[in-house]
């Protein structure tokens, strides 16, 4: 595949290169060190913006407000691409309605605020956990994927063939189970027990 800054056949572009958001920063970053020309205004921007993201978080923090705004979450959005800044946004928001059902049900139980205090931790570790699963199944699966591509040097060598008239089916099919992912999630948030 390749990345940026580093293409591995002739011609290739770098839209056709894996996104690694985090390795080109570090490589810019070092780049930027050992040829020592850091662009020191865009550092002297970003470590402001930082320093008003924190305190906008402790003046939330000190009204009690249920929103914040946590300065890392906010770094990592602005160097992250859009497509998975979207897809952290979506798990976000599956997280906010699953504590807001959570809330709600043990309201209509009659539990303590300790008690409901305590079902959310447990919630939000269960949700933790499963979208950790997910996301190292995914990265599980990438590197079994790239065993066959390696050994036939072609990244379309599992590539299944679609009768013609097949891809509406195939784009129902994926945001199917995106959203069938999305209420597992949903569910395993908002659930009260242990299991």
């Amino acid at each position: 595949y390749g990345f940026k800054g580093r293409m591995p056949d002739p011609g290739m572009t770098e839209a056709q290169a894996l996104d690694t958001p985090q390795a080109d920063l570090m490589r810019r970053v070092a780049e930027g060190v050992f040829r020592g020309d850091l662009p020191w205004g865009m550092i002297t921007i970003g470590a402001a913006l930082a320093v008003a993201v924190i305190l906008l978080d402790r003046f939330l923090a000190a009204r009690g407000s249920s929103v914040r705004v946590p300065v890392m979450a906010v770094a990592v959005g602005l160097y992250l691409p859009l497509a998975l800044g979207v897809t952290v946004f979506a798990g976000a928001l599956v997280a906010a309605l699953a504590g807001r059902a959570l809330g709600r049900d043990a309201a209509e139980v009659g539990l303590s605020k300790g008690e409901v205090i305590e079902a959310g931790k447990r919630a939000a570790r269960r949700g933790l956990l499963l979208g950790s699963g997910l996301i190292t199944g995914e990265a599980l699966v990438g590197i079994l994927l790239a065993i066959p591509f390696g050994i036939a040097e072609n990244q379309n060598v599992l590539a299944v063939p679609l009768p013609a008239g097949l891809e509406p089916v195939t784009l129902v099919t994926g945001i199917a189970g995106i959203l069938g992912i999305a209420i597992w999630m949903y569910r395993t948030g908002a659930r009260h027990g242990d299991a």
